[in-house]
Formats: structure tokens, sequence, C-alpha cells
């Protein structure tokens, strides 16, 4: 990664850090039920999380990991209030994007943090409080380190001239380097990309759907 995209990361996230470090949880039980509910449901990509006895997160654990500096902790908090099936509205999407851009603070290059950042701001709208221009920057982050999803989203808005003016020669430019990365959704999309194009199909055929995940 470039030091000047490892500066940008820096600059993007400090104006929120000293937000981020105190956040609290009005009412954690409830919380606690929310979060064992969508794990019990499948709350993808978190084999690890700390567990209680009862068997479910260990929310206090993951507080205090996050609040020792721990990026993933704080990704994880990110992620679980953002999460559809247990968000309550306008204040866990405040919460969610505090936690991912305080991951991004404790490791700026955390490409994980930078693509959950972009899908939340995405995903949450008015919500979170963020422009699609953020979503757009943390994409383009992801990306440059080395998570092809964050290539794979862009060209994807930009083919469907979703949040942005519909550019098709930059959306291919984005799927050629998510498929220099390994995407096989990029490789799938450039392979048929004459096809896409004058058929101006969405989402749906582009490699599933967007944003990915």
């Amino acid at each position: 990664m470039r030091i000047r995209e490892i500066l940008i990361a820096i600059a993007m996230t400090l104006s929120t850090t000293s937000q981020a470090t105190d956040i609290r949880i009005a009412d954690p039980m409830d919380l606690k039920d929310r979060i064992k509910l969508a794990v019990s449901s499948g709350l993808d990509g978190f084999p690890d999380l700390p567990r209680a006895q009862d068997g479910g997160v260990d929310l206090d654990a993951l507080l205090n990991a996050s609040a020792r500096g721990d990026a993933a902790a704080s990704l994880a908090l990110g992620r679980i209030h953002g999460d559809a099936r247990i968000s309550n509205g306008f204040e866990d999407s405040r919460k969610s994007v505090a936690y991912l851009r305080l991951a991004i603070a404790q490791r700026p290059s955390y490409a994980a943090a930078h693509l959950w950042l972009a899908n939340t701001t995405l995903e949450q709208g008015e919500l979170s409080g963020e422009p699609v221009s953020v979503a757009l920057e943390h994409y383009r982050l992801a990306g440059e380190l080395g998570d092809p999803r964050g290539y794979y989203n862009l060209s994807s808005l930009y083919f469907m001239g979703k949040g942005v003016t519909q550019d098709l020669r930059l959306s291919k430019d984005y799927a050629e380097k998510a498929a220099t990365l390994g995407s096989e959704n990029a490789k799938r999309d450039l392979a048929h990309w004459d096809q896409l194009v004058d058929s101006q199909l969405g989402s749906s055929t582009m490699g599933g759907q967007s944003p990915q995940h």
C-alpha cells in the first residue's frame, strides 16, 4: 500500500476516533438478546466471537477488546450494530459507522473494515449519516489493500449507476482490477462484458448481489 493511501485512511478516521471511543450501549441486555438471536440464525463471518457461558456472544468481552485497541473487535461491533436482524434504527446505524471507523483508526490498513464501512453506508442510506462518496472511497481503499470485493462493488455501482453517474468504462476498469485480485465474479462479468452492456442488465446479472460482502 502506498504511503499516501495510509495517510488518507488515517485522515478520514481521526475526526471520528474520539467520539467512537466514547460509544455507550444504552440497553446492553436487550442488545445481547438481539445478538443471540442473530447468531443463532447465522451471523456470517464471525467464527471466533467470544462466547458467554450460555453460548451467546460475550458482548462485554468484545467491548473491552475494542476499548483496548483491538480492531477486529471494533469491526465485529460495527457489523453487529449494522446487521438488519439486530439493528434498532438510527441509533444502532450511527454506532455501526462509529465502530467501523474506530476499527480503521486502530488499523488503517484493515481492508475488511473499509469494505464494511462502505457496505453499511450504502445499505443503511440516510440512517448511517454518510454520503455515497464515503462508500466509494472506502471500497476503493479496500481494493487498494487487496480485497477484490472493494473493486468489484465499485464496478457494480458504476455499471448500474447506483448513487453515481453510470460509467461503463470505469465499471470495466474496476472489474479488471477485481479480476486481477482473484474475483471470480469479475472474471465472469468480463467474459460476457459486451453482452452485459448490450442488454443493459443490472445488479441481478453482475455476479450476484451488490454490494458484495
